[in-house]
């Protein structure tokens, strides 16, 4: 097989990745097995004007181990990175009967990211460097995309208000907690949330301060959650907490815990501050498959519930006819 023959046959059964690491791995064992490659390290520049760059501005983002120092040794910087007319592409330079590659990545937010190759003189990457560093940009360009297609689309499950999840992504995530459960028998809770006496704020004191209140609302939840939990704006003032794997008891530590941190938080979202607002929630509480079949299922009980906690006095969680004062 010819030289170009290996690089195309590399490039063509080459996967698409969805993160830097897993590109520059991909591309250091080729280089490592196919290109004699001795070292490959990924560094970052400020974007800008290159002309007044030095060595203090660069930074290695990937395989540091495989350099002598944490820092590019400043011979290659000062002969490969930087010349008269900026940084270099594709021409080696020779440094103590090595060959030294300079190839631009691409751009990441405010740094412009470069892959440093060292390899022994004349090797195979000497006389393919130019294909090398059109499959290099063209695999870059592919993954930003993809993750700004990623990004894109959770904005499909972002709730405009608050930054939580939305109902959207609530039923999604339901469906796979039910198919979860019956794959590999994990149960969990649902948590359904109200706010209580949240008209009064909106006539009281304006919808732009009982925004406020939901977005504070949804940060203090957020603090006092476990890693593992999701939490949800369902709508209005409503919202809705999966617990996976939680037992009953958990369940119902999460809500008194809840309960408790909302009702001792002061609340600053008026132009008086020295007023600040407090506030409590009603909670309803149900477990799957303890408690509900299936996703409407498990929502309208955890509402029920919730409800049932508003007409025993509010401030409390409700389980399956079950309260528990704060």
């Amino acid at each position: 097989m010819s030289e170009l023959e290996t690089l195309l046959t590399f490039v063509t059964n080459f996967r698409d990745f969805h993160d830097e690491k897993g590109f520059f791995r991909a591309v250091d064992l080729f280089s490592k097995e196919q290109l004699q490659s001795k070292a490959i390290v990924v560094f970052s520049l400020p974007f800008g004007n290159k002309k007044n760059w030095n060595i203090d501005h660069c930074r290695i983002v990937w395989n540091k181990s495989r350099l002598d120092s944490k820092e590019l040794p400043k011979e290659i910087f000062s002969k490969v990175v930087f010349h008269e007319s900026g940084i270099t592409t594709d021409k080696p330079v020779n440094i103590n009967n090595e060959d030294f590659f300079v190839y631009f990545l691409g751009q990441e937010g405010a740094q412009e990211l470069y892959l440093l190759a060292q390899v022994p003189e004349n090797s195979i990457l000497s006389r393919l460097s130019h294909h090398f560093a059109h499959f290099l940009r063209t695999g870059f360009d592919n993954m930003e995309r993809y993750k700004e297609v990623r990004r894109l689309q959770s904005l499909v499950h972002i709730d405009d208000v608050t930054g939580l999840f939305n109902q959207r992504k609530l039923y999604k995530d339901l469906d796979e907690s039910i198919l979860r459960h019956e794959t590999d028998g994990e149960s969990f809770y649902v948590l359904f949330i109200d706010i209580d006496h949240f008209k009064k704020v909106n006539d009281g004191h304006g919808h732009l301060v009982g925004t406020r209140l939901l977005v504070e609302v949804a940060k203090l939840m957020q603090r006092t959650l476990r890693e593992t939990d999701l939490i949800y704006r369902y709508g209005g003032d409503e919202y809705v907490l999966i617990l996976p794997g939680a037992t009953d008891e958990v369940a119902r530590m999460v809500g008194k815990r809840m309960l408790k941190a909302i009702k001792e938080h002061p609340f600053n979202v008026t132009k008086d501050s020295k007023q600040p607002m407090h506030l409590s929630v009603s909670i309803g509480l149900a477990g799957y498959p303890m408690d509900a079949k299936s996703r409407d299922d498990i929502l309208d009980i955890a509402d029920r519930m919730m409800y049932q906690a508003k007409e025993s006095g509010r401030g409390r969680v409700c389980h399956a006819g079950e309260l528990l004062e704060s």
